[in-house]
């Protein structure tokens, strides 16, 4: 099995993987690496840590961006070279995390690839990654930013609707704790009415693997100043 080539990638290209956070992963993760820190194992000296609750090791997280590089984006046969990560709230145990990259430029000449990463959790927080942060404080001519949450089709419409305006609102609540003003943020929720992927006569866990991409927070520009 061959990843894709130099040739066949494409800027704006992207895939991703999604995977629940057990209390087993923890552990052997832990028993594998010997980072013991008893935040991570140990529930009742967790409980008196500032997260009240085990939270999961940072770079296992890592691990999961690893894994769509070297299984979906570019595929079997990528080499990973570097990483900079900036964590940005705990993940616990319990919590989905989806892990995306999406190819932002291509190296022809050294046959290299960058790709922007990110990890989120079930209620689409970023938990990895600053870029959306750091691209509004540099760019204060962006006078509104549209945040939409999205599900898959899996549950009734009604908890799907409200799934998705929590993703909204919980991305919006974090930009506006790292001082995004509030008024150039609007967090609305598509519930499972625009998906990107139909998955139609797909079953059972294959089905669920089909839908992820349905499980998404969109980030876009919705009014620019223009320059005088």
């Amino acid at each position: 099995m061959i990843g894709k080539t130099l040739q066949e990638l494409r800027i704006g290209e992207r895939a991703e993987f999604t995977k629940t956070i057990s209390e087993s992963d923890v552990y052997l993760y832990a028993g594998l690496t010997g980072d013991l820190n008893p935040a991570h194992i140990d529930e009742e000296y967790a409980k008196r840590t500032f997260f009240k609750t085990r939270i999961v090791h940072g770079m296992l997280l890592g691990g999961l961006i690893s894994g769509v590089l070297g299984n979906k984006l570019p595929g079997p046969g990528t080499i990973y070279l570097s990483q900079h990560f900036d964590f940005l709230a705990p993940v616990r145990i319990g919590d989905t995390i989806t892990a995306s990259v999406e190819i932002s430029e291509i190296m022809t000449a050294e046959k290299k690839v960058r790709l922007k990463t990110t990890c989120v959790n079930q209620e689409g927080k970023k938990v990895l990654d600053v870029e959306v942060v750091e691209k509004m404080k540099a760019h204060p001519e962006v006078e509104l930013v549209l945040i939409t949450g999205h599900t898959d089709r899996i549950g009734d419409d009604k908890y799907n609707q409200k799934l998705s305006e929590r993703r909204a609102a919980a991305v919006k609540k974090y930009l506006a704790s790292q001082g995004i003003e509030e008024s150039r943020l609007h967090a609305v929720g598509k519930g499972e009415a625009e998906p990107v992927a139909d998955c139609k006569g797909v079953r059972g866990k294959k089905l669920i693997e089909c839908l992820q991409p349905n499980r998404r927070v969109v980030v876009e520009i919705e009014a620019q100043r223009q320059p005088q």
